[in-house]
């Protein structure tokens, strides 16, 4: 099973999907079992003209006499001359990271950090690429009470064909139990473009110690639209419940559990299942792996997620690549004000049918 599942993905996907996920697992096994590449004590930089020139007046000129700076670009080349390509993945992706990261923290104001670039693959599907950002628009003292947006954009693929979709979500969340539970509401408008489907998008979330949940009801805005003179395209109604639930002395991790049911015709419904593990590996990035399946498909599908925050999550703690990830207690209380700008769970993208008639009717469902 997993030989032709690989098989499958290094076939059968776009060259660039290939590449960008061969580089990240070639980074992911470097950093997790090599050490970081030290580096070495900083030597003395020589004062030359050029030196004093630019500490008095050119910035730029002065960050070429930075030794760290040196050294990293050393190690770089010396990896390369040796043909230790792991190593260099590794300094070349740990210090991009840094510089990134630290510029968008130290420099950058508050909503950049909060912006969230993710890839998600199905072995049975296409890759998706989306960002989202979740801005507060008010806020009490202690957070207390928090009004919130969640704006997404979202390139897929539904049918074969290319699909632009755009979510618009507007959220409360109030924290009761002196800040240990999480409650909130929420609504979104979901909108794919190439067919101008629209669905509304209700929703109720509660998070506590050790447990979030999340649920969600889709319900169609617009009806069917003519694809050919046999053909129609519309939505398909439904809800799901999605569960997150920290693993026990590793609060980095958590297992994802999600149900969901779908109104494919008046007289068939669609239950489906998704059973995962993610994990927060740096303070910025987060990788989920799972599978998933419906009693519409034949077979299980294998799915990956990575997420990527640009100011980071300032709750992720015990991280897989930066510090010792275990902890002594089996569960951590969680102080939920930390927690009032996490974005909503939910199904972003708009689940469709298409019906065919002719001698007989067929129809087929695409997640999205």
């Amino acid at each position: 099973f997993w030989f032709s599942t690989i098989k499958m993905f290094f076939f059968k996907t776009h060259y660039a999907v290939r590449l960008v996920v061969g580089f990240f697992l070639v980074w992911l096994l470097s950093v997790t079992l090599f050490p970081s590449v030290p580096l070495a004590q900083p030597e003395k930089v020589s004062k030359t003209w050029f030196s004093k020139i630019a500490k008095k007046s050119n910035p730029r000129l002065e960050s070429w006499q930075n030794p760290k700076g040196f050294l990293i670009g050393k190690n770089l080349l010396t990896n390369i001359a040796n043909r230790d390509v792991v190593g260099a993945v590794n300094v070349a992706m740990l210090a991009t990271k840094n510089a990134v990261t630290r510029s968008v923290k130290d420099r950058g104001p508050d909503w950049l950090g909060r912006i969230e670039l993710e890839f998600n693959y199905e072995t049975a599907g296409d890759p998706a690429y989306s960002i989202m950002t979740i801005q507060p628009i008010y806020q009490s003292q202690g957070k207390i009470n928090t009004i919130f947006s969640q704006l997404r954009y979202s390139r897929h693929r539904q049918f074969g064909e290319n699909r632009n979709t755009t979510n618009l979500g507007l959220g409360y969340r109030e924290l009761v139990k002196n800040k240990t539970v999480l409650l909130g509401v929420n609504l979104h408008y979901d909108r794919e473009w190439k067919r101008s489907h629209n669905r509304l998008g209700m929703g109720l979330e509660a998070r506590w110690n050790k447990v979030d949940l999340f649920l969600n009801r889709y319900q169609g805005l617009s009806g069917k639209r003519t694809i050919t003179g046999s053909k129609t395209e519309e939505i398909i109604n439904g809800w799901d419940l999605q569960g997150l639930i920290q693993m026990p002395y590793v609060p980095n991790a958590r297992i994802s559990l999600t149900g969901s049911k779908w109104r494919k015709t008046s007289n068939e419904d669609i239950t489906g299942f998704r059973a995962g593990a993610e994990a927060d590996l740096s303070s910025n990035f987060t990788v989920e792996v799972g599978a998933a399946n419906d009693n519409d498909a034949n077979d299980m599908e294998m799915f990956l997620g990575l997420k990527l925050r640009l100011g980071g999550w300032p709750t992720h703690q015990n991280l897989f690549l930066e510090k010792n990830f275990f902890s002594r207690s089996a569960w951590k209380m969680r102080d939920m004000s930390d927690y009032t700008l996490d974005k909503v769970r939910r199904e972003n993208n708009i689940r469709l049918k298409r019906t065919t008639t002719g001698g007989s009717v067929t129809v087929q469902v695409s997640r999205g």
